[in-house]
This record gives C-alpha cells, structure tokens and sequence, in this order.
C-alpha cells in the first residue's frame, strides 16, 4: 500500500511540474550584434561574466521579454538598444550602456 501511495504522489509531482513554466536563461556573450524581434519567455543576459566581449542586443519592434520575473541585464562592456518590443525588467550595470528610444517597458 505504501508504494502504491509513493507512486500516486510522485505522478502528482510530475504533472504539477510539467504544467508550470519553468523560467531559463538566455546568454549573448559572444562580441556579435543580436535583434530580438520574437518573444522571448525567459531572462537574457548580455555579457555576462565575459568583460570586453562588447556584445550589442537590439530589442526590436515585435520582440519582447516580459514573462513575470524575467528580464534583460546588460553586463560588463555590453551595449543594449530599446527601439521597439516590450520588456517587463530592463538593469545595467558594470560598463554597459542602454539606449531607449521606443518599445513599451515596465521597470527600469
């Protein structure tokens, strides 16, 4: 009786999980320029433990980062242009450089 009890709990587990959206990471680090012109679900980190990398991500209309806890970090010598999209959480920090000229943002 106690395995089956196991067995029902663990199945429980596993359909409870497999319905929630699990929250990722996406890394540019690469030195190359990026456009996010699609959703992305997940936090972006430009540069991330990589100094002078210099890598460049333009956040372009149709793009957008905006799940509930995800957001675009810019790191080290990064370089992040807001032209279009939308973002929920934008931070710099280090040496990197922002620029918004459009797109819709929630926290900055």
């Amino acid at each position: 009786m106690k395995n089956k009890s196991v067995t029902i709990w663990l199945v429980v587990g596993v359909l409870f999980l497999a319905d929630y959206p699990a929250l990722g990471l996406v890394e540019f680090k690469d030195g190359l320029t990026h456009d996010i012109d699609y959703a992305i679900a997940d936090s972006v980190y430009v540069d991330y433990q990589t100094p002078s990398m210099y890598t460049t991500v333009n956040l372009l209309s149709g793009g957008s980062i905006e799940m509930p806890d995800s957001m675009l970090v810019g790191f080290e010598h990064s370089r992040i242009n807001v032209s279009g999209g939308s973002i929920r959480w934008l931070e710099s920090g280090n040496s990197s450089q922002v620029d918004i000229s459009g797109g819709v943002y929630e926290h900055c």
